[in-house]
């Protein structure tokens, strides 16, 4: 992912997982991980960098307020952890009274993810996030 002149990482479209057909896939055949906050399902894939799909329920999340700022806090550590994970499809879905929790557990949680994932990969991954 290529940010402004800032150093500044964005999240452009083509990181996304965004049809239903890129979902089902990594559904069908994704490596699944749990923890009490999130699923995460994630299989390699054919265009060599990192792509994030988020299925964030409201029913895990509570309303709509706390669903966006799940969404948001899952892009964020997705940006932050983008290099490590490249060559994977990645789908993040929020268990039940996620939406409630502070953003650092929510962040630990995902790097936890992240970590595990990159292992698979033999890639290391940081504890902290980049500071970009």
């Amino acid at each position: 992912m290529s940010g402004a002149s800032s150093g500044r990482r964005t999240f452009p479209p083509a990181n996304r997982l965004t049809r239903s057909a890129q979902f089902a896939v990594v559904r069908a055949t994704g490596q699944r991980q749990g923890s009490p906050e999130f699923v995460v399902l994630a299989c390699p894939n054919e265009v060599g960098y990192a792509r994030l799909g988020l299925a964030i329920s409201v029913k895990a999340s509570g309303n709509a307020v706390a669903r966006n700022r799940l969404k948001r806090i899952c892009r964020e550590s997705f940006r932050h952890h983008y290099d490590e994970l490249s060559g994977w499809d990645v789908m993040i879905m929020a268990r039940y009274g996620a939406g409630q929790l502070a953003r650092a557990d929510l962040h630990r949680a995902l790097v936890r993810h992240w970590r595990r994932l990159a292992s698979r990969a033999k890639v290391p991954v940081s504890t902290t996030p980049a500071r970009h």
